[in-house]
């Protein structure tokens, strides 16, 4: 729907590499009116990774997918026109973070 006030995103991008992750950002990103959020539910993998994150990361791979970094989704997210506002991160030994975006100019 354009023009939307919030889009919801969630555990569907790590299915994808970067240029259709990008596309999929793209179309939404052009919906997005200039007071509209996006909002990204994935994991945010760290530097070094888990050992747990490296093996999911692995068979993401042979399908077609992948587990990003932060500076990985800050590429991403960039090259679909947004950019990131805030980023929630959750508690715990988890990785789940929600990544708020806004469109860089309309």
């Amino acid at each position: 729907m354009p023009g939307a006030l919030t889009y919801w995103i969630r555990h569907c991008l790590h299915n994808y590499g970067d240029e259709i992750s990008i596309n999929i950002l793209s179309k939404i990103a052009e919906a997005m009116a200039e007071d509209s959020r996006l909002l990204i539910e994935e994991d945010i993998m760290s530097n070094p990774p888990y050992y747990m994150t490296t093996m999911v990361d692995l068979v993401m791979m042979g399908m077609g997918g992948k587990k990003r970094t932060l500076e990985c989704w800050k590429d991403v997210i960039s090259k679909a026109g947004l950019e990131i506002s805030s980023i929630s991160r959750s508690k715990g030994p988890s990785n789940m973070a929600v990544i708020e975006c806004v469109v860089t100019s309309k």
